[in-house]
């Protein structure tokens, strides 16, 4: 089984599972017992004090996404990947979970980063399976995907991106661009 910690799920078109329809993960981690994820597309507009007691406008400025439907922890993506980065998922992108002290850990999080509850998680084998039938499509993940693409258009972004190489591969083509004399 390869690990695909790092890549993005893309929903398929046809996915009809409405936890996931049009939805965009970043898969967290993936092994033989299972993988986990955030939904990088699902952002709220409900705010940190809504979720957790705060005074702090700071706080309660910050934007809160949905990660996914299983309940847990504050979990944040930040491209500050130093010393006190917990987990780095991809170049630029590394994971901290936020424990009690949240405010503290706010007023030093330096930008971008993007602020989680909830997650995506699939047992031993369900998210082959899902694969298998075609309910997702999977790209390597760049940074830019997690904190540039403007979220009411990335999953449209990486179908079309996701199609595009599934079509190189296929034609085994070297470039699909406007110019076919580069084939």
């Amino acid at each position: 089984m390869k690990s695909l910690r790092g890549h993005l799920l893309i929903a398929s078109p046809e996915l009809p599972d409405p936890n996931f329809c049009r939805s965009v993960v970043l898969i967290i981690d993936h092994d033989t017992e299972g993988a986990f994820g955030l939904i990088l597309n699902r952002t709220t507009t409900r705010r940190f004090s809504e979720f957790w007691e705060s005074d702090d406008e700071q706080l309660n400025q910050i934007a809160i996404a949905v990660g996914g439907p299983v309940p847990g922890p504050i979990l944040v993506l930040h491209a500050d990947c130093g010393d006190d980065c917990a987990d780095q998922i991809i170049s630029g992108v590394c994971l901290t979970k936020v424990d009690d002290d949240y405010a503290a850990y706010f007023r030093e999080a330096i930008a971008p980063y993007r602020v989680f509850v909830g997650y995506a998680g699939w047992g031993g084998g369900q998210l082959e399976a899902e694969l298998d039938t075609g309910s997702w499509l999977t790209l390597p993940a760049t940074s830019a995907d997690v904190f540039e693409v403007d979220e009411g258009k990335i999953w449209d972004v990486l179908v079309t991106r996701a199609q595009l190489l599934r079509t190189k591969k296929v034609l085994r083509v070297k470039n699909l661009g406007d110019d076919p004399s580069l084939n």
